[in-house]
């Protein structure tokens, strides 16, 4: 009997496995545990991903509102900054009358 496996190479070649019949259930057994090994290993891995898209998600919202927080604090020191300095300057007018 052959069991013909293919592999996506570029060459398009194919490897080929030659099985003993008496060896064929126990060969369909063993692919078949290692099919279902990797099919759980497949569902826990798209579980992952899909927590970590979540995560990322909730990550990504969080760092647009801390730099539209950022924006806001700046405008607002921006404005007390210039606020001040309007003070500053007539305070020193002021003291430049008095002198």
């Amino acid at each position: 009997m052959l069991l013909t496996v293919l592999y996506n190479r570029p060459s398009s070649s194919y490897c080929v496995v030659r099985l003993i019949p008496e060896e064929d259930a126990k060969a369909k057994a063993q692919l078949e545990q290692a099919n279902k090994a990797l099919s759980r290993e497949l569902e826990e891995v798209k579980s992952t991903l899909s927590q970590t898209e979540e995560t990322l998600k909730a990550v990504e919202e969080q760092k647009t509102i801390y730099h539209d927080q950022i924006i806001k604090t700046s405008n607002t020191l921006m404005s007390s900054v210039k606020g001040l300095l309007a003070v500053l300057k007539k305070v020193r007018m002021c003291l430049l009358c008095i002198c």
